[in-house]
């Protein structure tokens, strides 16, 4: 059964937005019920040192938490972790939004802080993980073969420095246009044999 309840402003997104915006109201003098809602079943924290001190071991999980429970209860601010939001919906005096767990909450006013979230691009990949830092014929070979078991592909990306983009444009070439690795190396050590059909895209990051 959903519980309603009716707030004069609802925050969906617990992270450093969300957290600014609340502060931001109470020292603007703004005492109305505030609701901030997060995904995430833990209190909001910092998430830029997760990539950098916290893994240098410099900070441990409980000091990347902005504030305490009692901070929020201080403000007045009624923190939801762990419960989603998944409809909102609006009309002229507000609207009310619903809860992964069927709570629904009324508002007046309405922020959206959640961030954004990466949209897959349903793209099927191929990973080839044995590139060598300076490739050798046995390596572009084994790439190459690789490839042809693996094909055909619309596109390749190379990740990395040269011997990345090498072996990606080695694979590219013989599987676009076909033969043998020597038959492109230029004579009189190969054939010397230019390329005669277009070679599939090949992005290098």
């Amino acid at each position: 059964m959903a519980t309603a309840a009716t707030v004069s402003t609802l925050v969906v997104g617990a992270g450093q937005a969300g957290i600014s915006l609340v502060t931001a109201l109470r020292e603007l003098g703004d005492r109305q019920p505030v609701v901030l809602v997060g995904a995430e079943p833990e209190p909001p924290y910092e998430r830029p040192p997760l990539s950098k001190s916290y893994l240098r071991g410099e900070h441990d999980r409980g000091s990347l938490v902005f504030h305490d429970a009692a901070w929020f209860a201080d403000l007045g601010v009624e923190l939801v972790t762990g419960d989603p939001v998944v409809s909102i919906g609006r009309d002229t005096s507000g609207g009310s939004a619903t809860t992964a767990s069927g709570r629904t909450l009324a508002f007046e006013r309405l922020a959206l802080t959640t961030g954004a979230v990466n949209r897959g691009l349903g793209v099927e990949v191929v990973v080839h993980d044995s590139a060598h830092v300076e490739p050798t014929d046995a390596s572009l070979l084994a790439a190459v073969e690789r490839a042809r078991a693996d094909g055909p592909f619309d596109g390749y990306v190379a990740v990395g420095g040269g011997s990345a983009i090498d072996t990606a444009k080695a694979v590219d070439l013989l599987l676009s246009d076909g033969g043998e690795l020597m038959d492109y190396v230029n004579a009189p050590v190969g054939a010397g044999r230019a390329p005669t059909r277009p070679l599939a895209p090949l992005v290098a990051v």
